[in-house]
């Protein structure tokens, strides 16, 4: 892959024929990080399965999404799993995005003072914190009689990130 030093990319005019090489090879970059890992996911698990292991269950769901998000989501719609469990691990799958994603941020953002840690330790925290609110808002929602607690709910959560953020600020 042709590398465009960082000095030069601040050069590179936007509508230049430089410019959309970049943008190709970032294109490719990102597809290759979906194909490879879209691909691992599939050996792998066919592999286990020859071996016994057979994935309908969350945990088989959450570690293909863990590899890839999109072929997490694909096994999550063939998965026989209640809603509710759909829906809590769905979340997890928001949350974390996968390593593919991981990888692209990464090598995305390489010219950056990017920390790859923090961004997994973040990413890792909104696995965790992602399916405790949509079990939450799930089960506030009442489906049969319509009431809409959940958007007051919302609206107190969205009030307490303002707040931490307001106090982070000052």
């Amino acid at each position: 892959i042709v590398a465009i030093p960082i000095g030069i990319q601040s050069a590179v005019k936007p509508n230049s024929a430089l410019s959309n090489i970049s943008s190709a090879f970032a294109m490719i970059g990102v597809c290759g990080f979906v194909v490879f890992f879209s691909l691992f996911g599939t050996v792998l698990f066919d592999t286990l399965s020859m071996l016994g292991f057979h994935g309908d269950d969350a945990f088989c769901v959450i570690a293909r999404g863990a590899l890839e998000i999109s072929s997490g989501f694909l096994l999550l719609s063939k998965s026989a799993l209640s809603m509710e469990s759909a829906i809590v691990v769905g979340s997890i799958l928001l949350g974390f995005s996968g390593l593919s994603v991981f990888m692209q941020a990464a090598e995305r953002t390489e010219a950056f003072f990017f920390s790859p840690a923090k961004y997994f330790g973040g990413k890792l925290l909104a696995a965790l914190i992602c399916p405790i609110f949509s079990a939450l808002f799930f089960f506030l929602y009442d489906f049969e009689n319509g009431k809409y607690l959940i958007i007051a709910v919302s609206v107190l959560v969205f009030c307490i990130f303002c707040f931490f953020n307001y106090v982070k600020i000052k």
